[in-house]
């Protein structure tokens, strides 16, 4: 089902939530003045659009801000007058920010008249964690207009509190609107889809017996939880892009220079595109990300272009990539690179591992775990240390 069937398809029926009186007063008193309902998610859960419905409907809310790339605002403004989606606008986006539902939900409250607008308010560029998250809150405060909004982000940035990033747009905001509310989205159990299907890490049970979607008061915040998070679908899907590596055949017409059958995978090694040099940036971590055991001195994070996780060394600069493969991994090969290696296989602890030399120390990592879960990593670090961290990946 391509991304705009998926759109279509996506069941927008009310999801059932129950809201505790007190944490109900604390979202009427916060809307009342004016105040900003801030949503911290973890990207990439199916149900997070009909969360967002839920309490606009439930609170009256009609305004929503959405960290989505403010570049974005157009075609996003278009889809809501009803014009038909451009998923070429959307087409890079894979780490669960975008989702199919988030369109159908739109839609959907639009065609009610409970949707009057949505401001996007992630920047176009930034130089750290505070920047971009200073710039976020002055989009959105410049977006939204005077009244009450529902506003969704990764839960790193809705936090009202300082935090080891940094200062986090929650906080910016705040000081604009001080009657700002964080709601807090907790997920028990299930799986999200951010660059690659993860699975939630399982917090410890809240206080009391969750059957269903709960909203109630803990603390200085309201928490929302999840009994079982879903992956959602996002407009660039899933599978390992890192460095030389893409998941899926190569497009037609594209020569094949060797191919290789090993331990689970179909390795196709094909002429690398010419251009500059694609070096990502490191950004923080949030909420469920997956870090497998990693050499002493390097710093795990996200990496930019939305080329999964990784992690730098002291100096900065990334030197490991790693994400869920698909069966199929492309190898794009050039000719000043050398003559073509030959795959070899290994056999780890974690099942059967193919260590792929790369150009100027890197090499690929793919491996396949015994229950069919597969993971590639790439990296400038000793043979050694690249498949510690490929058996450290975990299965289902």
């Amino acid at each position: 089902m391509d991304f705009e069937a998926a759109v279509v398809a996506f069941d927008t029926t009310d999801l059932p939530l129950v809201i505790e009186p007190a944490a109900s007063a604390l979202v009427s008193a916060a809307t009342d003045a004016a105040g900003l309902v801030l949503l911290g998610e973890i990207h990439g859960v199916e149900q997070n659009p009909l969360i967002v419905a839920s309490i606009m409907r439930t609170f009256g809310l009609r305004v929503l801000g959405l960290e989505w790339p403010i570049a974005l605002q157009a075609a996003v403004d278009s889809f809501l007058e009803g014009g038909r989606l451009d998923t070429g606008q959307f087409a890079w986006s894979n780490d669960g920010r975008i989702t199919a539902g988030h369109f159908a939900v739109m839609r959907s409250l639009r065609r009610e008249h409970l949707l009057e607008r949505v401001a996007l308010f992630d920047p176009v560029g930034f130089h750290s964690w505070d920047d971009r998250d200073r710039r976020m809150a002055e989009n959105l405060l410049a977006g939204l207009g005077p009244g009450p909004a529902l506003v969704v982000a990764g839960n790193l940035h809705t936090s009202l509190r300082p935090h080891q990033h940094g200062t986090p747009m929650g906080i910016h905001v705040a000081a604009a609107r001080p009657s700002t509310l964080e709601i807090r989205l907790r997920y028990l159990s299930g799986e999200f889809l951010n660059v690659t299907r993860q699975l939630i890490r399982s917090p410890a049970p809240p206080p009391w017996q969750a059957t269903g979607c709960e909203l109630r008061v803990s603390g200085d915040h309201l928490e929302l939880t999840v009994p079982i998070a879903r992956a959602a679908v996002v407009p660039g899907g899933s599978g390992p892009v890192a460095a030389k590596n893409i998941a899926g055949p190569p497009p037609s017409g594209v020569e094949t220079l060797a191919a290789h059958r090993a331990a689970g995978f179909d390795i196709r090694v094909v002429p690398a595109t010419p251009g500059p040099v694609l070096r990502p940036s490191l950004t923080p971590l949030e909420g469920g990300d997956l870090v497998p055991w990693l050499p002493l001195g390097l710093t795990a994070g996200r990496l930019s272009h939305g080329l999964g996780l990784g992690a730098a060394d002291a100096e900065g600069e990334v030197v490991i990539a790693w994400r869920e493969a698909d069966p199929t991994i492309v190898v794009g090969w050039r000719e000043d690179d050398g003559p073509l290696p030959t795959p070899q296989l290994i056999e780890t602890a974690g099942g059967t591992a193919v260590l792929w030399p790369g150009h100027a120390g890197w090499a690929l990592v793919a491996i396949c775990r015994p229950d069919g879960t597969r993971w590639t990593l790439i990296g400038a670090r000793p043979r050694e240390d690249l498949l510690r961290i490929a058996e450290s990946l975990p299965g289902q």
